[in-house]
């Protein structure tokens, strides 16, 4: 069927339709419907756009159906409750006619079916991830994903199959505690699963019985028995266990459908950009978004005139990676092009824009806003060098016809000035476009005040001490807009309280080149004017507890987070670039929002340990396994890979800071890497640990973001500011690893630390989970043009499909591979280790030991290294005499890095004489060691080769 034909509502309506249906779940792909073409259909060409009703078997909510339909081509903000819904024919003028001839019908396939029966296991959820926000927690343990309860008995009502087998993986764990695998029976964990399941599960339609719970029990003790999962452990996070499947609703595609989506969302967006529409592409990392969204604009460009488009990067150098990308284009790119740099400059080789640096420094130092008090006041007066000024400059529309630039213009901004408010010269712009994550230059939890601030300062009209009530509330945990009521202060009273007192005390002056001293303190100013507007708002609200504003006992402040909504027009169109972007969190900012998803396969084969969670703690106390990752890294850079690390940032500070680590090695740490190309020519990345903020912050940023939510947020006790003594973890939730086609593994999850509150613990993975995602993306993968080694040092399940699971041992260098990698040789025979190597064997017994207990002889040697280390390793075996006898000895050579390299391969040359000297003379890491004479009949080959 030829695309001319699909596309034609008139000649062929029913295979159009059928094209078009054959896109939605299957349930829909066998039912009737009515349809109605929509008023662009027949004016645009090459796409087809229509409506569909169909007639289900029960209602479905707006979630359920942003669920059921996330991964069709389908309008998604139908299902806002805000969303008009246009159905309108088009309206043509005199003369015109429509080049559809029946815009309403009904479509009826062979066979059909009048009812849709909506499948079971639709939960409030979208894009994969809980809508349901509070979630249940016993014993420490968060519900799973897509456990529903029932409200009025709280009982499991939906998702009950992976219910079960979450309550059988407990059952095994409880029996197993202190027994053998031989000693468990099917009975036993049945027995033990049916009365856990049936305390909590909804067992009234009778789709579940007793025979579930022994047929789980089973595939439990097999598991067990063949030691699968180990069921045992002290820690709860690193215990891997059956799960019912992954946390994350991955569908990969290959690199070309990929950008095809990508070019069709970017389509739909600039080609609906007056009206308004606020879109999020989410794809992979490294997928060449920023290069198809610079191409679209052009295009858009092209056909506009006088339109302002504003892009957000997140930092200075990225906007100049931009400025580059768009003057490289071919053809001409209609609008005039700024990069908005600041008045001030803090780089050495950039100058001050500002006219009056000195001046404007000083306000800048003493907190106080600059535009007001050094550009224009909000009286008229103006400075001196306002006209001529290059900073307010920037800020200039171009004339309609004066140039080729149709009067549009293109300014891009770091994300910075996405938390400042618009000056009167910046004027609205008509298409917003974001790129990167912005979350952070919104939601502020950095402002605190003393308690002894907080008291002196807030004190109502009437002498109420607001200060005093709320700080004694916060401290003990009391409702303190409660306690405040009851004192008699309204929300009238809080906005009337003044603090002129300490307000800086600026006077214009236009002419002013020098620096100035202000009095006062600008910035306790801010933050008590914000606290005021906190409290009076949140009373508005109608609640007993203040959310924004919590006591942290450790350091002894009073912790304030709010939102600074960023200066973009309602009717201004919107385009987020954000690899993990989260629905949740871009609609609490932007307003409802079209998420496009699109994952696209990497040329990555990904390991993963799963017995170590990788914390920053266990990293810096732990100098031997960094000088390991150092010796590492650094082999596989002399062998000529790329190495790329990134870590904490005192680990890789710690690295960069060695005399010994190679020049090919890259290191980056968490926190830095959103945007960066830095390891983008990179063949081998070691992700070490996985970045996790201390919780209590992460639900500080949570009471910012969703405090007027109509459902208050629920608190964990371990996401609350403590004492040092007195800190309490998390809740944990299990969560299913994304597996790649190739893992042989089962369906493996992992207990995570996690908030009960689904939206809190989207802002913990934003941070947490995406920062492993942002850190993998750095390799740009997608357009690889071969297959490279990620080792992930975290057992942290993430959106990224793992290949093979390790332990953390098998990764790291044991004593043996250290000892190789360090001088480039080891003995495999006792004799030769207690000959050769002293250091680490001295007596015939401990080199036997040394032996048996390394990775010498299994799979897993060197495994944490790539391939072109695995490769270069050689055996030499030979016939040698020791104490008067002549045995089969052997001994491993690590070959020296590439000579030459030609095209996907190398060229090396192999010193054989020189190691074969070597073991004759006996030089090893004792210079005294005595070698074993004259070698008979030495044989090389690659270690490992089984006929040696």
């Amino acid at each position: 069927m030829t695309p001319d034909t699909v596309l034609d509502g008139n000649t062929d309506a029913d295979a159009t339709l059928a094209h078009v249906v054959a896109h939605l779940p299957p349930a829909f792909q066998n039912a009737a419907c009515v349809f109605q073409w929509s008023a662009s259909m027949g004016l645009e060409q090459g796409r087809v756009r229509v409506h569909l009703w169909y007639w289900l078997d029960r209602p479905v909510s707006d979630a359920e159906a942003k669920a059921w339909l996330k991964s069709s081509p389908v309008d998604l903000n139908i299902y806002d409750p805000v969303q008009v819904h246009l159905t309108a024919n088009p309206g043509l003028e005199d003369g015109v006619a429509d080049p559809i001839d029946h815009r309403v019908g009904l479509y009826r396939p062979d066979g059909s079916v009048d009812t849709v029966v909506v499948p079971d296991g639709l939960s409030d959820c979208g894009d994969g991830q809980p809508r349901i926000h509070r979630r249940r927690v016993m014993g420490g343990q968060i519900d799973p994903q897509a456990i529903v309860r029932d409200p009025a008995t709280d009982r499991v009502i939906d998702g009950r199959e992976r219910f079960l087998l979450l309550k059988s993986n407990n059952a095994t764990r409880a029996l197993i505690r202190d027994r053998g695998p031989e000693d468990l029976s099917v009975d036993e964990i049945a027995g033990q699963t049916w009365a856990r399941f049936s305390a909590e599960a909804d067992l009234s339609d009778g789709r579940y019985s007793y025979s579930d719970a022994e047929a789980e029990a089973e595939r439990r003790l097999e598991e067990v028995r063949r030691d699968a999962f180990p069921f045992k452990a002290n820690d709860p996070t690193i215990l891997p266990q059956p799960s019912a499947g992954p946390f994350y609703d991955m569908d990969p595609v290959d690199k070309e459908t990929g950008e095809a989506r990508l070019d069709d969302a970017l389509t739909d967006f600039f080609g609906d950009v007056d009206a308004g529409g606020r879109m999020a592409l989410r794809i992979t990392p490294g997928a060449g978004k920023t290069r198809k969204t610079i191409a679209h604009l052009q295009r858009y460009l092209a056909g506009a005139f006088a339109k302002r488009v504003e892009i957000y990067v997140p930092r200075h150098d990225l906007a100049e990676e931009y400025v580059e990308a768009i003057e490289a284009l071919p053809g001409p790119f209609h609008a005039k092009l700024v990069h908005v740099r600041p008045r001030l400059s803090d780089r050495p080789d950039a100058p001050d824009l500002c006219l009056r640096p000195d001046y404007v420094r000083s306000l800048r130092e003493a907190g106080v806003g600059i535009f007001h008090n050094a550009c224009r006041s909000n009286t008229g007066e103006i400075c001196a060098q306002y006209d001529a000024c290059p900073y307010i400059g920037q800020f200039s529309d171009p004339e309609l016809w004066g140039d080729d630039s149709h009067g549009n213009v293109v300014r891009i901004y770091v994300h910075a000035y996405l938390g400042l408010p618009r000056i009167p010269p910046q004027r609205d712009p008509h298409v917003v476009i974001i790129d990167e994550a912005f979350l952070d230059e919104v939601l502020d939890a950095t402002s605190f005040l003393t308690p002894s601030q907080l008291k002196k300062f807030l004190v109502s009209g009437t002498g109420t001490p607001v200060g005093r009530i709320v700080f004694d509330a916060l401290e003990q945990n009391r409702p303190a807009l409660s306690d405040l009521r009851e004192a008699g202060v309204t929300a009238e009273d809080l906005r009337a309280m003044s603090f002129e007192g300490i307000r800086p005390a600026t006077v214009f002056t236009g002419t002013e080149t020098g620096a100035v001293s202000v009095e006062g303190d600008a910035h306790l100013h801010r933050t008590l004017c914000t606290v005021r507007e906190i409290l009076a708002d949140e009373m508005d609200l109608g609640r007993d507890h203040l959310s924004r504003l919590v006591y942290d006992p450790h350091n002894e402040r009073v912790r304030i987070a709010h939102v600074t909504p960023p200066p973009i027009p309602d009717d201004a169109a919107v385009l987020c670039l954000d690899a993990t972007g989260d629905p949740v969190l871009l609609e609490k900012i932007l307003g409802p929002v079209d998420v496009r998803r699109i994952d696209i396969h990497q040329q990555a084969f990904i390991t993963q340990v799963i017995d170590r969670v990788g914390s920053q703690k266990s990293w810096v106390g732990d100098r031997q396994s960094v000088d390991d990752l150092a010796l590492m890294v650094n082999t596989a850079a002399a062998h000529g890979e790329r190495p790329l690390v990134i870590t904490y940032k005192r680990i890789a500070e710690r690295l960069r800071g060695r005399d010994d680590l190679h020049p090919a090695v890259r290191v980056m740490h968490f926190g830095a890497l959103r945007g960066s190309n830095v390891g983008k020519d990179c063949t081998v990345a070691y992700i070490v640990g996985r970045y996790m903020p201390p919780p209590a912050e992460i639900d500080l940023l949570a009471r910012g973001l969703f405090w007027d939510d109509d459902e208050p947020l629920q608190h964990d006790a371990g996401g609350q500011f403590a004492k040092s003594d007195q800190n309490e973890n998390l809740p944990t939730q299990e969560r299913g690893y994304v597996l790649s086609a190739t893992n042989p593994a089962a369906e493996t999850g992992m207990n995570v630390r996690a908030f009960s509150d689904a939206r809190i613990d989207a802002l913990l993975r934003q941070t947490r989970e995406a920062e492993t995602i942002q850190a993998l993306g750095r390799l740009r993968l997608v357009h690889a043009d071969h297959v490279r080694p990620v080792f992930l040092l975290s057992n942290l399940p993430a959106e990224v499909p793992v290949d093979r699971f390790a332990a953390m041992a098998d990764i790291m260098p044991d004593t043996l591979e250290r000892a190789f990698l360090q001088t480039g040789n080891l003995p495999t025979t006792p004799v030769g280790l207690q000959k050769f190597r002293p250091d680490l064997a001295k007596t015939p017994e401990q080199a036997k030991k040394v032996l048996q207990r390394s990775k010498l002889r299994t799979s897993t040697w060197l495994s944490g290294l790539p391939q072109a280390v695995r490769l270069a390793t050689y055996q030499l075996a030979f016939m040698a005499e020791n104490a008067g006898k002549s045995r089969k000895h052997s001994h491993i050579f690590l070959a020296p890095p590439p000579h030459e390299h030609i095209g996907a391969g190398s060229i090396t040359y192999l010193p054989v004489n020189a190691w074969i000297e070597q073991l004759e003379a006996g030089k090893g890491a004792d210079t005294e060691t005595v070698g074993w004479g004259a070698l008979k009949a030495p044989w090389l080959g690659y270690f490992g080769d089984k006929t040696l």
